[in-house]
């Protein structure tokens, strides 16, 4: 992605995003990267993980292993630190070719790997990634005890929505749980998620709020990079580069 590009594709009506996907997944990269920069998402989703299911190092609800599956993994793959974090099995699936083939060439690139937190970088032999669409999962039955899914949910369609849904209790054990990670309103941060109401009504319960931020490397870049994928609604960053982020926690027992 050339950077000279970013104005002429600046955007006002939010399609910034499926401009992103399909032409600079680079930036998409960027933001991804610019969230969550002290893991405390990370820390809440594995504890909300473990008080849920229990302790996933022994076994969730009878199984001899615990795994997750994250839907639109991207390049950063937070759930892979949540799977590390409680000694489970990881698998991470996303739609984007294009997004994933940006991962693979940030990970071997070599440098600054930590800070770039490229997603093949981190799996570290311990899962795999795929993909594909979260409404037709390509994986079997009973498969696992927990779904993650990082400001994913909300945005999809009504029926895509629904058919991710049935998916997702079809590939989870019983007593699974799926976790959904949205924005929560933010007076001088980033605006609320899509449809969050949608999950809301579908039996999502609040299960955390994590005040954390977007930390990118200046002021400048926080600026291309949010109004490039937001346009006019772009928050405004300060001086160092940082956005305040309200993050909520939902979860789905099965």
């Amino acid at each position: 992605m050339v950077c000279g590009k970013m104005n002429s594709m600046e955007t006002t009506d939010g399609s910034g995003w499926l401009r992103a996907y399909a032409e600079a997944p680079q930036i998409l990269h960027e933001f991804a990267a610019a969230e969550d920069p002290d893991g405390l998402v990370r820390a809440a989703l594995a504890s909300v993980l473990a008080t849920t299911t229990g302790n996933p190092a022994t076994g969730c609800q009878g199984h001899r292993h615990n795994s997750v599956l994250e839907l639109g993994c991207g390049t950063v793959c937070m759930a892979a630190d949540v799977a590390a974090r409680l000694g489970a099995i990881w698998i991470g699936l996303d739609s984007s070719l294009e997004v994933l083939q940006t991962a693979a060439k940030i990970g071997q690139q070599g440098r600054n790997v930590s800070r770039r937190r490229a997603c093949l970088a981190r799996r570290a032999g311990s899962g795999q990634i795929l993909c594909a669409r979260a409404e037709q999962l390509p994986l079997a039955d009973a498969t696992f005890d927990a779904v993650i899914a990082a400001w994913m949910l909300s945005y999809m369609p009504p029926l895509a929505f629904i058919s991710c849904l049935q998916e997702c209790r079809r590939v989870l054990r019983p007593g699974g749980v799926i976790l959904a990670v949205e924005n929560a309103a933010h007076a001088t941060g980033m605006p609320l998620d899509g449809r969050v109401d949608r999950l809301l009504d579908s039996g999502f319960k609040l299960a955390a709020e994590v005040e954390t931020e977007l930390r990118f490397s200046n002021r400048q870049r926080a600026l291309e990079v949010t109004r490039f994928l937001m346009g006019t609604a772009a928050p405004t960053p300060n001086a160092q580069g940082c956005i305040p982020h309200r993050v909520s926690l939902l979860q789905l027992c099965l």
